[in-house]
């Protein structure tokens, strides 16, 4: 095989309307690159390369009509799976409008056959959620495997819709979930696809992942959610960080979903608790409502925070107000002789309240408080 004709070959079939490109699909194929091969996972200008494709089956992912064509009029095989399972007919059915008419014309003039007519109409009847139809036209167990490759997450778009009459057929008949899904699920606040999801076998969370289904289900108070997270085994006391703190209870708590919060340090084990504890007990109580809120910047943490606010207590005499994710509101026993000074240490915490010194000015000479935020 030449390996240089066929590196060329590749680079003009995923880029197919880039000036240039027949003539380098031709000519690469006459120096001897085989019109048959395979696409590696890459990706391209175009979105994805799925791999596995032949670069037929790509070409026509892709509706690209004039370079199906002179793949074809260069010797690539009309009936050639590839290891997606796909055929050329098969992917033609899926090109939309007049384009499917054109290239299904190519594939008919150079012998192709037929079969997987129905792929194409299988694909739109589960994207527009019609379950009869679905059913009739599938014929085989093979077919929703072959769509399980195709190019539109089938499961995913049930999940965003709120399909779950779609979603149920789709799992029933073995189609693969994910983990995006469960998420995707969490997120949309649909507590029916997450007991479908987790009811047909997709694990409720991963090892290999620091924030879990169950802290995001927390983190938005989602109690049923929640519930049925830990019922299908999620962890309650893993923790996002090295430190331990990081447990869906604290995600709960600093989202300010209390009940939940409860719920789940309910059922936290003993050594977890005793974790909590002794970090706590290393803190000035002074700032626990900024630990409960892991109140925090995009670059900034809350012990960074802390560490400036220990400063300026012991030169003005600071208490914290309020707190959220991503504010706290001071009181200051005195105000400084040395006001630019200030404001510069509070440009260096909180870049945003650059925007509106005069505003914080007024604000402490009136009332002796200070209101920084991070967007």
């Amino acid at each position: 095989m030449n390996r240089k004709a066929a590196g060329i070959l590749l680079r003009a079939v995923l880029e197919p309307r880039r000036p240039g490109a027949l003539k380098a699909i031709a000519d690469a194929i006459e120096a001897g690159a085989d019109p048959n091969a395979v696409c590696p996972e890459t990706s391209t200008s175009g979105g994805p390369v799925r791999g596995g494709s032949t670069l037929l089956t790509h070409a026509i992912d892709q509706s690209a009509a004039n370079a199906v064509r002179t793949l074809l009029g260069c010797g690539a095989d009309p009936n050639l799976a590839d290891e997606n399972g796909w055929t050329p007919w098969m992917a033609g059915t899926l090109v939309d409008g007049s384009k499917r008419t054109r290239i299904q014309a190519l594939l008919d003039e150079y012998g192709a056959d037929r079969q997987g007519e129905h792929i194409g109409l299988l694909a739109r009847a589960i994207v527009g959620g019609d379950v009869a139809h679905a059913e009739s036209l599938i014929e085989s167990d093979d077919d929703l495997g072959v769509l399980a490759t195709f190019r539109v997450d089938l499961v995913g778009h049930q999940v965003r819709s709120g399909n779950e009459a779609m979603l149920e057929f789709l799992l029933q008949r073995g189609m693969a979930s994910s983990s995006t899904h469960l998420r995707n699920a969490i997120r949309n606040r649909s507590p029916g696809a997450v007991d479908m999801l987790l009811r047909y076998g997709q694990p409720p969370e991963r090892p290999d992942e620091d924030e879990t289904p169950l802290m995001t289900a927390a983190a938005m108070g989602e109690m049923g959610m929640v519930r049925r997270l830990v019922e299908g085994g999620a962890d309650v006391n893993r923790s996002a960080d090295e430190s331990g703190e990081w447990t869906p209870s604290f995600y709960a708590r600093q989202a300010g979903h209390d009940e939940v919060a409860r719920w789940l340090q309910a059922r936290m084990s003993e050594a977890a608790l005793r974790t909590k504890a002794t970090i706590d007990a290393g803190r000035d109580p002074k700032y626990a409502l900024l630990y409960a809120r892991a109140t925090a910047g995009d670059s900034l943490s809350t012990d960074e925070i802390v560490k400036t606010l220990v400063q300026w207590d012991e030169r003005y005499g600071v208490a914290v107000i309020d707190a959220t994710a991503d504010s706290v509101s001071l009181a200051f026993e005195r105000l400084p002789k040395d006001m630019p000074g200030l404001l510069e240490a509070v440009r260096t915490l909180c870049p945003d309240a650059s925007d509106g010194e005069e505003e914080l000015i007024a604000q402490l000479r009136a009332e002796k408080t200070l209101s920084l935020w991070w967007d």
